[in-house]
């Protein structure tokens, strides 16, 4: 689970240069102050993707590259893919919708 069964909503996440998913969240009162580089913090973070995670019941329901910070370009939502299917099969909610692109079309 993702703090707990009980959890819902929607989450920021990065995927570091390490190949670290970090999750994350953002108080709606401060939504525009706290952008997806706050996550990991330093002066220019680089990330190898980013984006929104949703979920339900405490557990992972849906995936986009939705960033407006760091803009993801074609490839990057096959990045996040290919490391949240590193993580357990039980972190996912059974009705795991999916993944869902939103790069920016260049």
């Amino acid at each position: 689970y993702i703090e707990n069964k009980h959890k819902n909503g929607k989450f920021m996440y990065v995927i570091d240069k390490d190949g670290n998913i970090i999750i994350g969240t953002r108080d709606q009162k401060n939504y525009n102050r706290m952008p997806h580089p706050t996550l990991i913090g330093g002066e220019n973070p680089e990330v190898l993707s980013a984006g929104m995670v949703e979920i339900r019941g405490g557990k992972i329901y849906k995936i986009d590259n939705a960033s407006g910070h760091f803009k993801p370009g074609a490839g990057s939502l096959d990045i996040s893919q290919k490391f949240f299917e590193q993580l357990p099969e039980k972190v996912f909610s059974k009705d795991f919708k999916g993944y869902e692109d939103y790069s920016i079309k260049k």
